[in-house]
């Protein structure tokens, strides 16, 4: 009963501490002091953190873009065998991003396909981003293949940036593409299309894009306008 008692006490601190952990990772003046201090509180009571507190730790990282802190997080769980989720994934993904280091989020998008977490489509629209924003777009597009039927509205536009004006008319063929898994396009999908087309110098083909808009072709046009 006693070696009950302690499982249920521990197990209760811990998720004291994580809930501790999650509520100041969304405050307004959460600072990376206030992380130590909260680990260092948990270690003092004999409290292991777990994946749970890690992921919350990288949640932190992400409203400050502190991509070296959340490096440290990743190796500091690993070195205490725990096995990062879905979450953690998707997390440091999102930090990565916040602060534009687009390679690195590249190369953990690949260690995160050579483990056993199957990434969502979430994660590949990720991994899609971060490698349209560094202009590696072979790599956004392998990414999009891979995720196959999981592709939503924001893979596709996602994909579609990433074709650029170098390969404009693959973006034209993921449009039609969009037809067969049943998902409509959006402005953001003809916006993407028509730059690619007018940055290649077809701009011909504007007025025929513009033919297919609906509501939604009315307020991407004046977006365009602006740009």
């Amino acid at each position: 009963m006693r070696v009950q008692s302690h499982f249920t006490c521990s197990l209760s601190n811990l998720i004291s501490y994580n809930s501790m952990v999650s509520a100041l990772s969304v405050g307004q003046d959460f600072q990376h002091a206030r992380e130590l201090q909260v680990l260092e509180d948990m270690h003092q009571a004999q409290v292991t953190p777990d994946i749970i507190t890690y992921n919350a730790l990288l949640g932190a990282c992400t409203r400050r873009a502190d991509w070296q802190t959340a490096m440290a997080w990743l190796d500091e769980l690993s070195d205490a065998s725990l096995v990062p989720d879905v979450v953690t994934y998707g997390t440091t993904l999102a930090v990565f991003d916040q602060a534009e280091q687009w390679e690195m989020a590249l190369q953990l998008f690949l260690e995160l396909q050579r483990s056993t977490v199957q990434p969502p489509c979430t994660l590949f629209n990720s991994a899609m981003a971060s490698c349209e924003r560094a202009s590696h777009w072979p790599n956004a597009l392998a990414f999009f293949d891979q995720s196959g039927d999981q592709n939503d509205a924001r893979g596709f536009n996602t994909a579609m940036r990433a074709c650029g004006a170098r390969i404009w008319r693959s973006s034209l063929l993921l449009l039609s593409s969009m037809q067969l898994y049943r998902i409509d396009a959006d402005c953001k999908s003809y916006l993407a299309i028509s730059l690619n087309v007018a940055k290649s110098g077809q701009v011909q083909l504007l007025p025929q894009l513009m033919g297919h808009m609906s509501f939604s072709g009315l307020r991407f046009a004046r977006e365009l306008q602006r740009r």
